[in-house]
């Protein structure tokens, strides 16, 4: 199994309008876009730790610290700040009067909040710098969805494009992970979840709330059964869009509309009978009866 695989799944789809569709075919290309041009507006926040008060951080971290102390119990523990690591090892051999100075200290901390937002503000510039750089690429479980078809493959009319994860080729895919659909603040955007985030080496608190903005939609977005694949514009690369190559045998199939024009349908078809797309399976998407779609082979 290749070392970049984050999943077991075989095959990702990404609906399509059949002029999109043709231009992918003929270029082996993939657009990845920044969040600015996505169709939710609460999509991949601009702004980050909304109403998170220093004073709060500062309260929460200690009660954090009175919490690893008292159980040395944290999610990814092999991960901790590795200062934090040797003062819970040496805690851990401390007689029980110095244990009890060190509750104390960490009761007093959280009753003496400060109004510093150092923190804070490093990591919303960090934010800031990445936000512009980011290149996301979205796909999704099933081929058959109806919202889907109408959303993006314009009303039944274009293509959704089946790819498949291939360990040998290094696929892209691989390293898909899927959208949370959460309602309510994100974990960085809460005094407790952001005090966390400090705890933690400074590349791991990183990809965490990284991965918090960039994997998360509201739950009215639950149908789409999103996967995503984050990554950062490259050197001398400018605008909202980038377009990135795929290889040729992770097509594993085409799925005509139910709607799609005649035109469309042929001349994708015939760009799929290329050499270097010629074992990619062709279908055509059909009413079923029941409300839902079916598929047949065109071959």
């Amino acid at each position: 199994m290749n070392p970049r695989r984050s999943h077991n799944r075989e095959f990702f789809y990404k609906y399509t309008l059949a002029r999109t569709a043709k231009i992918i075919l003929s270029s082996r290309k993939l657009r990845w876009s920044n969040p600015t041009v996505f169709n939710d507006p609460y999509d991949v926040p601009r702004e980050i730790f909304a109403g998170v008060e220093a004073s709060e951080v500062q309260s929460a971290a200690a009660s954090i610290m009175m919490e690893l102390i008292d159980k040395s119990e944290m999610p990814f523990r092999d991960q901790l700040n590795p200062k934090v690591r040797i003062l819970l090892d040496a805690y851990s051999r401390a007689p029980e009067e110095l244990k009890t100075e060190l509750r104390a200290e960490c009761r007093s901390f959280a009753s003496s909040p400060t109004s510093s937002r150092d923190g804070l503000d490093q990591m919303q510039k960090l934010w800031q710098d990445t936000y512009l750089d980011q290149r996301i690429i979205c796909f999704t479980e099933d081929w058959d969805s109806s919202s889907m078809w109408d959303r993006y493959a314009d009303g039944h009319r274009g293509v959704a494009l089946e790819f498949r994860c291939l360990d040998k080729l290094d696929c892209a895919t691989l390293a898909a992970q899927p959208v949370q659909y959460v309602d309510g603040a994100l974990a960085p955007d809460t005094a407790i979840g952001f005090a966390e985030l400090m705890f933690y080496q400074p590349q791991f608190a990183i990809r965490r709330f990284l991965h918090q903005y960039t994997h998360t939609k509201t739950s009215d977005w639950s149908n789409e059964k999103e996967w995503r694949i984050a990554s950062s514009r490259r050197s001398g690369e400018t605008g909202d869009f980038s377009d990135y190559g795929f290889f040729a045998d992770e097509l594993g199939s085409v799925i005509f509309g139910k709607a799609i024009s005649e035109e469309d349908r042929e001349d994708i078809v015939l760009l799929c009978r290329k050499g270097e797309y010629s074992g990619v399976d062709l279908w055509q998407a059909e009413d079923s009866g029941g409300r839902r779609l079916s598929r047949r082979s065109i071959d």
